[in-house]
């Protein structure tokens, strides 16, 4: 033969249909309903993501006209001495602590949203 072939049937053998969106499906009120759970969360996301984007814009502003370009400098003041934190300097439970904060509102894919690194 030389070729291997796939003897298993698990993707039929469980009886659950798979929802796919086609032409027909797209003028279908059902898929929009909110007793779509799909179509319910994604709404939530939606909404959550909207309104901490206009948050986190408003905070940025807010931040801009207070300090103007010094944010950004003390961003990377606060960014190296981070680093130097982290590499250099004794290990000790407030610094890890601070190295968490730091990492968290930097790192993080929710709370580096609305997160400052104050």
């Amino acid at each position: 033969h030389g070729s291997l072939v796939c003897l298993s049937h698990h993707l039929t053998s469980f009886s659950v249909d798979i929802n796919t969106v086609d032409e027909d499906s797209v003028d279908n009120p059902e898929v929009y309903s909110f007793a779509n759970p799909l179509t319910l969360f994604l709404l939530v996301f939606i909404t959550f993501f909207a309104l901490t984007f206009f948050v986190a814009l408003q905070r940025d502003w807010k931040v801009y006209e207070d300090h103007g370009d010094t944010a950004a400098a003390e961003f990377w003041r606060k960014y190296n001495y981070m680093s130097d934190l982290r590499l250099a300097q004794a290990r000790s439970w407030n610094s890890y602590e601070e190295s968490v904060k730091w990492a968290v509102s930097r790192k993080h894919t929710w709370t580096s949203i609305v997160a400052r690194h104050n």
